[in-house]
């Protein structure tokens, strides 16, 4: 409720403004406490109700002169003054338009990503260990070596990802498999996602870091869904924010939306936040393949514009809680 509309309320509830002018009359003084009912019609807030209790004082005359504070009642139509226009809006209304970045060049020279002009397309899954990292503010920069453990080669796929609040660790040296996909609308929107999880074994040896199937990261922009094997969904939650008219030429209504994380396969202890746009994200927690989760997921943007060919606003990314 608005701050105006608070103080309005107070007045209701403590009958203070527009009751208190009679209400020190003595007992003897019924018939003065009685006028302080017909004082009730000016409170506007509920302070004819004040004036009925002028009626304490001897004399049932008096009393009559309180329930005429009945008008005093219908002041109570006063809260009709929050008018509401000028309350802020909710944060959960807040839009933003932050992005996930994605860059991958193969070693073989083909490119994935929307950061490349034209749009690198298309969809890759390799396997390979982390052969090098380099993290940067919002960003980071591995090299995965495709090379199997046994062979004496050097196939390095180079992997750039940003995003606004963005920190995964990556350690050197862990075996990992990556799934990236890039898919270009005719040149009205480019839809992006990465995923990157731990490989327990590789080409027959035993990842050093660990033999988890926990995801180091995953992403998306443009686009909602994680990858089939991913073993969480996200969810759209329209949240019917006040919009500023027109028509949606979008099948979704158009407005703000939240989204939610959840595991595929709920179980006791999941947490599913319903995580809102902005910087302040939220924790999903759950077990997969004898894997504790915790990751940390921000919503970079969720809505729609209602503008036709304008389908792409929406962008999330889910890292590792880091503990230290």
């Amino acid at each position: 409720m608005h701050f105006r509309s608070l103080l309005v309320a107070s007045c209701v509830v403590l009958a203070a403004c527009g009751g208190t002018v009679e209400t020190s009359q003595p007992g003897g003084e019924g018939g003065g406490a009685g006028q302080a009912g017909a004082g009730g019609t000016a409170g506007k807030g509920g302070s004819g109700g004040m004036g009925g209790s002028g009626g304490k004082g001897p004399g049932g005359s008096s009393g009559a002169g309180g329930a005429a504070a009945m008008g005093g009642m219908a002041g109570t139509g006063g809260a009709i003054i929050d008018g509401g226009q000028d309350v802020p809006p909710d944060a959960s209304c807040v839009r933003t338009a932050d992005r996930l970045g994605m860059a991958i060049a193969m070693d073989g020279g083909k490119t994935l990503g929307c950061e490349f002009y034209p749009a690198g397309i298309g969809s890759v899954t390799f396997q390979g260990s982390i052969d090098s990292v380099a993290y940067g503010t919002d960003s980071l920069e591995i090299g995965v070596n495709t090379c199997p453990p046994f062979a004496n080669c050097i196939s390095i796929n180079k992997i750039s990802v940003k995003a606004p609040g963005m920190y995964a660790y990556m350690p050197q040296g862990a075996f990992v498999t990556v799934q990236a996909e890039v898919v270009d609308a005719s040149g009205w929107g480019c839809m992006q996602r990465i995923q990157i999880i731990n490989l327990p074994e590789w080409e027959g040896m035993k990842n050093p870091m660990g033999n988890s199937m926990g995801i180091y990261l995953a992403g998306a922009d443009g686009q909602v869904a994680s990858f089939d094997s991913a073993p969480f969904k996200v969810d759209k939650l329209f949240l019917n924010c006040p919009v500023d008219g027109g028509s949606s030429c979008s099948t979704e209504p158009m407005g703000e939306y939240a989204l939610q994380f959840s595991s595929k396969t709920a179980g006791p202890g999941d947490q599913a936040p319903i995580v809102f746009m902005g910087p302040s994200g939220g924790y999903l927690q759950f077990q997969h393949d004898g894997v504790y989760e915790a990751l940390w997921v921000r919503n970079l943007r969720s809505y729609v514009s209602g503008w036709c060919d304008d389908y792409w606003n929406w962008s999330w990314v889910m890292t590792p809680m880091l503990y230290e």
